[in-house]
């Protein structure tokens, strides 16, 4: 959280879930949202971690790394459901 004055919600939430998720894939925390405004570079990061993680996996947490707050998942019973589903196909 970077600033104080914005409102705090489940989206919150979902990014946090998703930057954990980042770090333990990649082994570094991402970078900060700040710096991603301009050239965000989450998503090829992740795709370099392609080869040990599927694509399903990488959306989810590209999904709960949005920018934009309402992009994300809204609460954790999506999350959820995008969760089994991404187990499931495995």
């Amino acid at each position: 959280m970077y600033k104080r004055d914005s409102p705090l919600g489940p989206w919150t939430d979902m990014y946090a879930i998703g930057a954990c998720i980042y770090a333990m894939m990649l082994g570094c925390p991402p970078p900060e949202v700040v710096k991603r405004r301009a050239k965000d570079p989450v998503p090829e990061l992740l795709m370099r971690s392609g080869t040990s993680y599927s694509d399903k996996l990488i959306e989810v947490v590209e999904w709960c790394m949005a920018l934009d707050p309402l992009a994300r998942p809204q609460s954790v019973f999506e999350l959820q459901a995008a969760l089994a589903n991404y187990q499931a196909s495995n």
